[in-house]
This record gives C-alpha cells, sequence and structure tokens, in this order.
C-alpha cells in the first residue's frame, strides 16, 4: 500500500465528520427554557419527579408516585431554574397545584373540573440560570390518588412548548 492510499482514509474521515457536524448546525436548536424538580415526602416514602415538557399534556415521561396515609403531613419542595440562555424570561407564570385523578398515571383532567385540593400560582422574572424554590406542607383528607404538578404557563408563545414536574400520590 503506497503512503497516498494511507492518507485517504483518514482524509474521508475528517471529510465525513465535518459534514456530520455541519448537518447537525442546520437541525432546530432544542434549547429548554426551564429545569424543574418536584418531590414529595411522606412518614414512609418518598418520590421526586423531573421536568417534562408539553405537549403532549401528560409529557413524555411516565410519572413517579408515591403512598401516603390519609391527613398525614406531607412535605413538597419544587425548584423552577432558567435555563433559557437568550436573557430574561418576563411574566413568567409558575403554577403548582394537586387535584384528584381516576388512577396512577391517569391524564391530566381539564382546568374546571375536578376541584382543586391547592392551587397556587407565582409570577416572576427569571433571569438565566436563576432560580424559584418554595415547600408545601399539606394533607389529603380523602383516601384516593392525587396529581400534583408544577407547570410553567405562557411560555409557549415563541417556543414549542412548556415545562411542568408531576408526580402522583396514592392515599389510602
Amino acid at each position: 500500500m503506497s503512503h497516498g492510499a494511507r492518507l485517504r482514509k483518514p482524509a474521508s474521515l475528517v471529510l465525513l465528520a465535518s459534514l456530520g457536524v455541519s448537518a447537525l448546525a442546520l437541525l432546530p436548536a432544542g434549547a429548554e427554557h426551564f429545569d424543574m424538580i418536584i418531590s414529595v415526602k411522606s412518614q414512609k416514602d418518598y418520590a421526586e419527579s423531573p421536568w417534562d415538557t408539553y405537549p403532549p399534556p401528560d409529557g413524555r415521561n411516565p410519572r413517579p408516585s408515591l403512598t401516603a396515609v390519609r391527613g398525614e403531613e406531607l412535605q413538597l419542595e419544587w425548584r423552577a431554574r432558567s435555563e433559557y440562555p437568550h436573557g430574561t424570561m418576563k411574566n413568567v407564570v409558575m403554577r403548582l397545584f394537586a387535584v384528584r385523578i381516576p388512577k396512577v398515571g391517569a391524564d391530566l383532567p381539564p382546568d374546571e373540573s375536578p376541584p382543586r385540593i391547592f392551587d397556587n400560582t407565582i409570577t416572576g422574572d427569571f433571569l438565566p440560570k436563576h432560580s424559584a424554590r418554595g415547600s408545601l406542607r399539606f394533607r389529603f383528607s380523602e383516601p384516593g390518588v392525587y396529581l400534583v404538578r408544577l407547570q410553567d404557563e405562557g411560555t409557549m408563545p415563541g417556543h414549542d412548548h412548556d415545562h411542568f414536574t408531576a408526580l402522583d400520590v396514592k392515599v389510602e
């Protein structure tokens, strides 16, 4: 084999690699604008859920779940951090709520029904890499399955999705 033949192979690999990088640059940017996490702790169980995206309304990943006893105090903690690198996201609404659902993993019910166990919103500006955090102690007074969800609202214009994090609590 001559020296020229040996050089062609690496040169063709470099060409293929550079074409691959160029093709990646043509793909749409999939930058996320929020990194969210929610956790709920009962006396005997714990669940934590990272962010997911809407659409679809229930996200792309299965929701974690935990078990609790009716009337016991639960501790919820949440965090939402801006990952949007293009500046401050203004007037972002973060909504935290719990709603009864028929079974673990059931679809998110429409806003109008059933009534929310709790439903809170905060509005603020998110600078890049800045976070908001919160905690809440609460109880479920009736047995059943409940969806606990934190979501951003109104950030979809100019983006192709919103973010949320959610988990299910089975109350016995």
